[in-house]
């Protein structure tokens, strides 16, 4: 797997698809950095360096889907997945070997963005004010979402013999897990109580008493939920965005889980595939 793996870097090298990647991920940073700075200057807010420091993690899940895909899904069609096996390489080092590359990509890309937002944040908005320890397991985690991503991408492309295919199917995925998460979380934040309005006899508008929401979770169905939440990678990644991870080991666990069965799932199907 090392001279499979060796190979993909050297490839990375001379891919514009990959300097691309990590053009984008400083560009994203200077304009985060950009919009922080403009609106503290037109409205006077506040601004934290913590809140712009892990916006990345929204987004990596959609960098890698576009990566994963274009990059390796032309394996197929040009004939390069079958002429590793020809020559010897087994099927599950060039599986592990894609992953790997694949997460790299997702860890230059991560350093890329936040280098830039620390180069250009510290002298112009100041320093982080939230404590390291909380960053550091803010950045953990994401470090483990994003393996969790290249694993279903990894899954997906390796079991696509068209790029094209692949690459839609990877992007659809991405945006299909984002209405996912944010429908649950709508669910999550529905109020317990809810309040209506009403025109009084002389015109005046007045506020009725609250109302139980039927819409409201409760018990065992907030409980699933919840779950549902920390398990999907990108309703981990909005946590992540924001810093409000409540359970950051559970939350890491769940993504632990995602990544470990993707890899078997892909890893399974990829060895029955029939390779032409």
């Amino acid at each position: 797997m090392t001279e499979l793996l060796s190979a993909n870097l050297l490839r990375l090298k001379k891919s514009c698809l990959f300097w691309g990647t990590l053009a984008l991920s400083v560009a994203f940073g200077c304009f985060i950095v950009y919009t922080q700075l403009s609106d503290r200057a037109r409205y006077g807010s506040a601004v934290q360096l913590d809140s712009i420091l892990f916006f990345y993690a929204m987004v990596i899940g959609l960098v890698c889907a576009v990566f994963i895909s274009l990059f390796f899904g032309t394996e197929h069609s040009d004939g390069a997945m079958r002429n590793k096996i020809v020559v010897g390489r087994s099927r599950m080092s060039i599986y592990f070997a894609h992953l790997l590359t694949g997460y790299i990509v997702a860890l230059l890309s991560t350093a890329a963005y936040l280098l830039t937002v620390l180069g250009l944040g510290l002298p112009t908005i100041g320093g982080l004010t939230a404590p390291i320890p909380s960053i550091a397991l803010n950045l953990l985690g994401t470090l483990v979402m994003e393996a969790a991503f290249c694993a279903i991408y990894t899954l997906v492309t390796m079991n696509c013999t068209k790029k094209a295919v692949a690459a839609v199917s990877c992007i659809l995925l991405f945006f299909g897990l984002m209405v996912a998460s944010t429908y649950v979380k709508g669910r999550l934040d529905a109020p317990e109580f809810i309040t209506g309005y009403t025109l009084s006899v002389n015109g005046e508008v007045v506020q009725t008493e609250p109302e139980p929401n039927p819409k409201y979770l409760r018990d065992g169905a907030r409980t699933a939920y919840e779950f549902a939440y920390d398990l999907i990678p990108t309703g981990q990644a909005s946590q992540y965005t924001m810093m409000t991870v409540q359970h950051p080991a559970r939350v890491a666990l769940y993504a632990a889980v995602v990544f470990a069965v993707s890899i078997g799932a892909g890893a399974a199907l990829f060895r029955r595939k029939d390779l032409r």
